[in-house]
């Protein structure tokens, strides 16, 4: 039992790095699109949003994470439609050259 003049100990934990992607970009849309090109569109201009360089938009072998895209869509991405979009991405040489700017 502990005194009533011990404080107790509290443990912080931090907050999941996902968090702090919806605080800072507001998500695009709260509806699910049915078509599966506008669906395509709107995941690849979340990853362009992404910055890659940040572990926590990638996963380990270095594709955008699919949490973190769902969390700015508002709606689930799933590792499918992630790497759908990202295969284009990367065949696009317009966006290559793009990200190999920055």
């Amino acid at each position: 039992m502990t005194e009533p003049d011990t404080p107790r100990r509290v443990t912080i934990r931090p907050r999941p790095a996902v968090t702090t992607h919806t605080e800072t970009m507001a998500p695009q849309s709260t509806k699910q699109p049915d078509d599966p090109d506008a669906r395509r569109v709107a995941i690849k201009t979340a990853i362009e949003q992404l910055d890659l360089s940040d572990p926590t938009h990638v996963t380990e072998d270095g594709k955008p994470d699919a949490t973190v895209l769902s969390d700015l869509l508002g709606r689930r991405v799933s590792a499918r439609e992630r790497d759908d979009a990202w295969a284009e991405m990367e065949s696009d040489p317009n966006q290559a050259r793009a990200r190999k700017k920055e």
